[in-house]
């Protein structure tokens, strides 16, 4: 007598890996030209993304210092910082 599953014949493994499959395929449809690329040419892309980031926010950060000195009048200017020896540290 043959056993019958809640999934037309199937063992709830069977069902439960093809879900897996499919949820795996899904995911590798949204980036499929990642497929295509070695996995040096996503390092060196993620690289470069994150260059330009850093970039980008420091690029922020300065702009945000500059207007926290132009709205509190800051003593210590851009100029006065890069005058600083290497050795300082406020925090001593």
């Amino acid at each position: 007598m043959a056993k019958v599953f809640g999934d037309g014949g199937n063992p709830p493994q069977t069902a439960k890996r093809k879900q897996l499959k499919g949820e795996t395929w899904i995911k590798v449809s949204l980036q499929p030209d990642e497929i295509e690329r070695s996995p040096n040419d996503v390092v060196a892309h993620l690289t470069r993304e994150n260059r330009e980031l850093h970039a980008s926010l420091e690029a922020k950060a300065a702009d945000l210092y500059r207007h926290m000195c132009d709205t509190r009048s800051c003593e210590l200017t851009l100029n006065a910082v890069e005058k600083l020896p290497t050795d300082f540290n406020p925090v001593e």
